[in-house]
């Protein structure tokens, strides 16, 4: 693969404040598809996908279901190649349906 796309964390959570996250997110994985073999890349990636609450807002809760779906549209499309990638100090504050999806872990000390 010769493609990286940007770190999407800042991005993200910048968009979410303004309303704007699921465009950004739609876009990325659009751009992902055309760019192809790519990596999306995610640091501190427990940012924003982290457990759900029930405290959450609408827009966050709404901003994680549209970034799970297109996740696996990409998973699903036998053609793509595309990898989504994501670093965190705290696995364990992920969505479980995050870890699901998540097919390889490394972990360092």
């Amino acid at each position: 693969m010769n493609k990286l796309m940007k770190n999407m964390k800042s991005e993200l959570l910048s968009f979410w404040q303004r309303g704007e996250s699921q465009k950004l997110a739609a876009a990325t994985f659009s751009v992902a598809r055309k760019i192809q073999p790519c990596i999306i890349f995610i640091d501190e990636i427990d940012s924003f996908l982290r457990a759900r609450s029930s405290s959450d807002h609408e827009a966050t809760a709404m901003m994680k279901a549209q970034f799970m779906s297109l996740w696996d549209g990409l998973a699903t499309d036998n053609e793509c190649v595309c990898i989504v990638m994501g670093a965190t100090n705290r696995p364990h504050d992920l969505d479980p349906a995050i870890l699901r999806r998540i097919l390889y872990y490394v972990g360092f000390r």
